[in-house]
């Protein structure tokens, strides 16, 4: 037997599980791949970057000298460094 490693697309997903169980019992066999990377951050269109940049640029951050400041407290509370 032969071992190929596919990536498919969400939307065609079943349709492609569906031709593979009509193939003769034991000539395929699937085995789900765990993937370390959450779905949420995988992107597949320049529409949704696009659209994910534009979400983050609303979002209201801290100024610079505040994370300064939060990253010494860390530091020095959690990690036992000093500047």
């Amino acid at each position: 037997m032969q071992a190929i490693k596919l990536t498919i697309e969400d939307s065609i997903y079943n349709r492609l599980i569906g031709l593979l169980e009509i193939l003769p019992k034991g000539s395929v066999i699937i085995e789900p791949v765990e993937d370390d990377c959450p779905s949420e951050l995988i992107v597949s269109s320049v529409a949704e970057v696009r659209a994910r940049v534009y979400e983050a640029e609303q979002q209201k951050g801290v100024s610079e000298e505040t994370y300064e400041r939060m990253m010494e407290k860390f530091f020095k509370e959690e990690l036992g460094a000093h500047k």
